[in-house]
């Protein structure tokens, strides 16, 4: 062979070895797979799905509800990853039924987040031994059950807990490095950093996580229940959350509104959906609702999914619905995917970006809909990949109000099909119904609810 022959035989291995690689899944990074082990290391058998419990274990009447019955309820309703009650170590009784709702959980697949004062954050005058000998002790009690994911450090720190809250975090992990430290944050508003001693929310959250040495990052978030600046606020801090996580090689959680209260309006069915499909889509980890047990009436809260009566509501099947279905189509999907890309069509939300056409989609028009609606017409569009470079697309109605119709155009169907989840069959999936256009590329057109979800594996022609 002359060397014009072997220049070309070099390029023609060249070429192919990059479409191989190309159609075979992109290369997975270092950070994307340390994100991915510290999901895979919670050992949830499901997407994570809680509520916080203000049940305690000292009252009676929040006791009787925390029996085998309550807890296969909470299985019913899609939980995998949940706040435990409250309760008093130092009382035999109780610490009896902790033990026994750990078994319970177990049996169902369930880790519970335990709210031990022995777990919570440093109090103001205590020495570290004693904190520490009372947490050791906490450990040796629980921490090696299965069904324990960690302790319940605390709520919503300011300036004035950081150091406390921050100082536990980082003792935990110390001495219990398989137990994730809880800390539930503050959500970002306009002013918010006075408030935590910061100059930026970013380097309030880089203080977390190096501070801390947190492994999780978790806040809340509720007035998206309110109007569009709501909304607003609501995707601005799952971009900040988000890229904050991203920094960090960390997951992170959102917890969501379950409950009307103050301001915030009763969720119904859509808004459920929405605000779960939008944080899944936006890469998040898990999930938590505030909150799931009214307990007795306070102020204006109404409706959360078991209410004063101890009967379920309509919320109550709302998010045992969305959850149910989430359970049935995905499984364990997402605790398997990191996500790398969200955009947003038309128009950029909160800071993420306005959709770009990229290699998996080419682009995005919506068709006439029946109802307008007080919000345009907004697509989330989050793309995602799995250790193997596999990667998978997710486009979510943003909107807990309007129907649309989506008309999305995807990759050429000579290189790329599209897969999306069986029904009928756990792990299952069928080719995707489409067509294709004229200049050879599929399109996906389709009618979603308000806050529905598609989701789509791609796959090299031919390799399912």
């Amino acid at each position: 062979m002359n060397c014009k022959g072997i220049l070309l035989a070099g390029l023609l291995v060249l070429g192919m070895g990059f479409w191989a690689g190309r159609l075979a899944g992109r290369e997975v990074t270092a950070s994307e797979r340390k994100i991915l082990a510290a999901k895979e290391a919670w050992r949830v058998s499901s997407y994570p799905i809680g509520f916080w419990n203000y049940l305690n274990l000292a009252n009676p009447v929040h006791a009787a509800h925390q029996l085998e019955a309550d807890v296969e309820q909470w299985h019913d309703a899609g939980f995998t990853l949940t706040f435990g009650p409250s309760f008093d170590p130092a009382d035999e009784e109780q610490l009896a039924r902790m033990h026994r709702l750990l078994d319970w959980a177990q049996q169902r697949g369930i880790k519970l987040i335990l709210v031990d004062p022995r777990g919570g954050a440093i109090a103001d005058g205590e020495t570290e031994e004693a904190y520490l000998a009372g947490f050791r002790k906490a450990v040796d009690e629980f921490g090696r059950h299965p069904a324990a994911f960690g302790f319940h450090i605390g709520d919503e720190p300011d300036a004035a807990a950081n150091g406390r809250f921050l100082w536990t975090s980082r003792k935990q992990r110390e001495l219990a490095p398989d137990l994730v430290p809880f800390i539930n944050l503050l959500p970002w508003w306009e002013g918010a950093e006075q408030r935590v001693g910061t100059d930026s929310w970013p380097e309030y959250l880089d203080r977390v996580v190096l501070e801390g040495d947190a492994r999780l990052l978790c806040y809340d978030h509720y007035a998206q229940l309110v109007d569009a600046g709501g909304v607003e606020g609501y995707f601005r801090n799952l971009k900040l959350y988000r890229d904050a996580a991203m920094r960090h090689e960390i997951p992170f959680w959102n917890t969501l509104g379950s409950v009307g209260h103050w301001l915030y309006r009763e969720p119904d069915y859509n808004d459920m959906r929405w605000q779960f499909n939008t944080t899944v889509c936006s890469g998040a980890g898990g999930v938590l609702w505030f909150f799931y047990y009214m307990r007795e009436p306070h102020e204006n809260y109404r409706l959360s999914p078991v209410d004063e009566f101890w009967e379920p509501t309509r919320g109550y099947y709302d998010i045992r619905r969305v959850h149910r279905m989430f359970h049935q189509l995905y499984g364990d999907l997402f605790n398997r995917l990191v996500s790398t890309k969200v955009m947003f069509y038309p128009e950029g939300r909160g800071g993420f970006d306005a959709f770009q056409p990229d290699h998996l989609v080419k682009s995005v028009r919506f068709g006439p809909a029946d109802k307008a609606g007080d919000l345009p017409n907004s697509l989330m569009i989050g793309e995602f990949v799995d250790a193997a470079g596999t990667e998978y697309l997710m486009l979510v109605n943003n909107s807990p109000f309007n129907d649309v119709k989506i008309s999305v155009e995807l990759a050429n169907p000579d290189e790329v099909e599209f897969f999306r989840r069986d029904w009928y069959h756990a792990g299952g999936e069928n080719l995707l119904d489409r067509w294709v256009s004229d200049d050879g590329n599929q399109m996906l057109e389709q009618f979603l609810a308000p806050g529905q979800e598609i989701v789509l594996r791609a796959a090299p022609k031919g390799e399912r």
